[in-house]
């Protein structure tokens, strides 16, 4: 095997990193909207952690949450 196949900054893995940081946020949304009156905030806490996802500062899913 290729060594570079391996390497943290391989586009494959960068991908499947965001796949499973957006995994985690739904996760997150979804058990924070349990209760219905909190739907609002926590989709809003949901859209400030996904910008600072695009934005590349990045603070880990649930600390931003």
């Amino acid at each position: 095997m290729d060594s570079r196949f391996f390497r943290e900054d391989n586009p494959y893995n960068m991908f499947m990193n965001t796949v499973g940081d957006l995994a985690m946020l739904s996760v997150a949304w979804a058990v924070c909207s349990l209760p219905i009156v909190t739907i609002g905030a926590s989709t809003a806490a949901a859209c400030e952690v996904a910008r600072s996802m695009q934005e590349g500062r990045d603070n880990g899913i649930f600390r931003g949450f």
